[in-house]
């Protein structure tokens, strides 16, 4: 699964509340305010059904990187597999290189 901005949201609450079965999710440029209130039931979630998750987020992406970077060390924390990209000089947007790190995500391990 895939999601950019306010869909990133969206994902992780349909993963955290359906029954969904994916093994991997992206989350461009997150924008998660889930994590604020119900993050440790979300990353239960994702370790239960066994996904693996790669964050895609520029360093100057004044929204999301808050976010990102209290879900990432949560994440971590209770030991969700778990990648994390922090692209320099980007805000809210995809980097140059989006095929590129999305292509190496989905085909590792494979």
């Amino acid at each position: 699964m895939y999601g950019f901005s306010a869909g990133c949201n969206v994902i992780l609450r349909v993963i955290r509340d359906m029954s969904v079965k994916c093994n991997k999710i992206i989350l461009q440029s997150p924008w998660i305010p889930v994590v604020e209130d119900n993050i440790n039931s979300l990353i239960e979630a994702l370790k239960k059904k066994n996904i693996e998750v790669l964050i895609i987020c520029g360093n100057d992406d004044e929204d999301c990187l808050p976010q990102c970077k209290t879900f990432e060390a949560k994440a971590i924390e209770k030991g969700l597999d778990i990648n994390a990209l922090y692209i320099e000089g980007l805000g809210h947007d995809y980097p140059g290189s989006f095929n590129e790190i999305v292509l190496d995500f989905v085909n590792k391990d494979n």
